[in-house]
């Protein structure tokens, strides 16, 4: 009878410890998707609320080349660019983004890409594209990759 209660005893403690850690993890998830700027609908789709000032959080669902939909061009490097040595980069980026522009497109209406070589962009104001048709690529998205950092206080 002992060695029965014993035996009872070590499926129990298991399953009432992974029932706690369910319990927890889904209140614990729950937590994070609740919010009053966003709700999950049963759907599986995100509602958005604005707050007191009409702001509403941006939705990025269809960001990327043709929403994600595509896969990415293989449109050739025609700038490389590096990092400044210190401060900022945003005139070496605005730079070879503007000599980009200033090509003529191809037949598919790209223009080229342009490389930023692995390290850090400090970039205080703003970047203009004010053409079509131009790529920017970077070299990779970890640590060591290409990283464009916006540095300005602008609130």
């Amino acid at each position: 009878m002992l060695i029965q209660k014993l035996k009872k005893s070590y499926w129990l403690r298991p399953a009432l410890s992974l029932s706690l850690i369910s319990l927890s993890f889904t209140a614990y998830h729950q937590a994070l998707v609740d919010t009053d700027l966003v709700r999950l609908q049963k759907d599986g789709s995100l509602q958005y609320k604005a707050d007191a000032k009409g702001n509403t959080l941006p939705d990025f669902s269809n960001v990327g080349y043709h929403s994600g939909e595509k896969q990415w061009p293989n449109v050739p490097v025609v700038k490389t660019i590096s990092p400044a040595a210190e401060g900022s980069s945003e005139q070496i980026i605005q730079d070879a983004i503007n000599e980009v522009s200033a090509r003529a497109p191809d037949a598919n209406g790209y223009r080229g890409a342009v490389l930023l070589k692995k390290g850090k962009y400090l970039v205080p104001g703003t970047i203009r594209i004010t053409k079509n048709g131009i790529v920017i690529r970077g070299e990779g998205n970890t640590a060591n990759g290409t990283c464009i950092v916006a540095i300005a206080a602008y609130w």
